[in-house]
């Protein structure tokens, strides 16, 4: 898989690839060609005959990835999807083969079709995965890469607020937390001090660095230096002290759901700043 399931990134890439490999397909399976309206006709047939398997193996790999994302990499994980797209791609090219020379020849489908032009397709089917797989892994590096440079930006410049008439920038390293309050999203500086800023909870969530913030509910982002100490209570739930007195309460309850990722979270080393 190259993206998110569901992004169209690929489809110019493809419809301009498959043509050229059906080109390369038949300098590589006949010694003789001739540039006439046969070879046209064939061409064009051949190449709504690759965008068929292409598509049917781009959906066989979005939908293997929204099951199990190839980010989780495994050998086995990597060994299905090969399998299932050369399954479902050979179909894909042999069931229509055989339908239309039954409708268009009395005779079979020439016998090396199977015993080569097979194999050529089953390359392609494997060069298709290797290209998917490479776009799934540059997207990676590239959102890894953006969000690297937005989190030395945020260390850099911190959040803008309105103080007065003036607006001022109040450093990563002072923020303590944030909270939702009538609809309005608060920034807590250093000194326990509130600033209302113009973004959601979930946008701001977004950009900062996971290490350092952490989402206690839908309420709440705290900095960890603003938590105190925790400690289990029922239903396996956590409960938090943090040391903001005002306007956030001093014992916060995170949900059993969350409470696995709060204590490895807690119990990590923070990055420095």
């Amino acid at each position: 898989m190259a993206m998110k399931p569901g992004s169209t990134k690929d489809i110019r890439l493809f419809l301009l690839l498959i043509p050229i490999i059906n080109l390369l397909n038949y300098f590589l399976t006949y010694n003789n060609i001739q540039f006439n309206g046969y070879f046209i006709q064939t061409l064009l047939m051949d190449t709504i005959q690759g965008y068929l398997c292409w598509l049917i193996i781009r959906y066989t790999i979005f939908k293997i990835e929204e099951k199990k994302p190839l980010i989780d990499f495994s050998v086995s994980r990597l060994v299905f999807q090969l399998a299932v797209t050369v399954v479902v791609g050979l179909l894909s090219i042999i069931i229509p083969t055989e339908i239309l020379n039954a409708i268009l020849k009395d005779t079979p489908v020439p016998t090396n079709f199977y015993t080569h032009d097979i194999f050529i397709f089953l390359i392609w089917i494997l060069v298709i995965n290797g290209i998917y797989i490479g776009m799934y892994y540059y997207d990676i590096w590239k959102s890894t890469t953006t969000t690297l440079t937005d989190e030395r930006t945020l260390k850099a410049e911190g959040f803008s607020v309105r103080l007065g008439s003036r607006n001022i920038k109040i450093p990563l390293n002072e923020i303590r937390g944030f909270y939702v309050e009538d609809n309005s999203t608060y920034i807590v500086n250093a000194d326990f001090k509130s600033h209302i800023i113009d973004s959601s909870l979930e946008k701001v969530e977004e950009t900062l660095p996971a290490e350092l913030f952490f989402r206690v509910n839908r309420k709440y982002i705290l900095h960890r230096d603003a938590i105190k100490s925790f400690k289990r209570i029922e239903n396996n739930k956590i409960e938090i002290e943090t040391s903001i007195e005002d306007p956030t309460p001093t014992q916060l309850t995170i949900s059993r759901l969350k409470a696995p990722d709060f204590k490895k979270w807690f119990g990590q080393d923070a990055a420095s700043l």
